[in-house]
């Protein structure tokens, strides 16, 4: 019997500047799927107020902020008691600051420590499943982000990080054929977290991804009313 699988990929959600209704979103999608495994593609939370860009004056303190995106992790361990999460620019924001400061790592938490999360959420760099590549993509820009990345490893990929982008693309070969998903992001654009691209055009692009059986890559759109 296979043991492939259809895997739910959740956007970069940023809490606590989610999108609301994207919980019910990824819930929907997942039973409508089957998709028994579960891959947070990074920036789970926003840690905005820990950022070294400059603050808002009238923003949520780095301890009223940890605290509002715990509460809604818990909610989210709550609906996806299993997730693999990449750890992305953003979450990782307190253990760079750490190190830019001399603080040894024996000295912090870690991911699972600082989110309280229950023992089936578990963080890495990035996540090998049915010989697909899955990692959060700090530093891709662009709209053909994820298909470079591909080209790079000549692997199937699937990204996040750029929240405009969102899709499915191919590349060809005369030996294979790899495709590269990228999945938008879930953040609030009216949120003052993202007040750093609200005289962007390109808006995020809310939705979710499914890889079927590590071969069909899917991206499913958010309705927004």
């Amino acid at each position: 019997m296979s043991k492939e699988r259809n895997v739910l990929v959740i956007a970069d959600t940023h809490f606590p500047f989610v999108k609301e209704g994207y919980l019910a979103h990824c819930r929907k999608i997942q039973k409508e799927y089957n998709c028994s495994k579960v891959i947070h593609i990074g920036d789970e939370v926003d840690l905005c107020a820990s950022s070294d860009f400059p603050k808002d004056p009238d923003g949520k303190s780095a301890g009223d902020e940890y605290w509002d995106a715990l509460e809604m992790m818990k909610i989210w361990y709550s609906s996806f008691p299993e997730v693999s999460v990449c750890i992305g620019n953003h979450s990782s924001r307190i253990f760079r600051l750490a190190k830019k400061t001399g603080i040894t790592k024996y000295a912090i938490k870690t991911y699972e420590q600082l989110w309280d999360a229950p023992k089936g959420w578990k963080w890495a760099e990035s996540w090998e499943i049915d010989d697909v590549h899955y990692t959060h993509g700090t530093g891709l820009s662009g709209p053909s982000a994820g298909i470079k990345l591909a080209k790079q490893y000549r692997q199937n990929v699937v990204v996040g990080h750029v929240h405009s982008e969102a899709g499915i693309q191919y590349s060809a070969s005369k030996k294979d054929l790899i495709w590269a998903l990228m999945v938008g992001g879930a953040i609030n654009d009216s949120s003052y977290a993202a007040a750093y691209a609200k005289d962007q055009i390109k808006k995020s692009i809310i939705g979710c991804g499914v890889v079927v059986q590590g071969k069909l890559p899917l991206f499913i759109p958010m309705l927004l009313i």
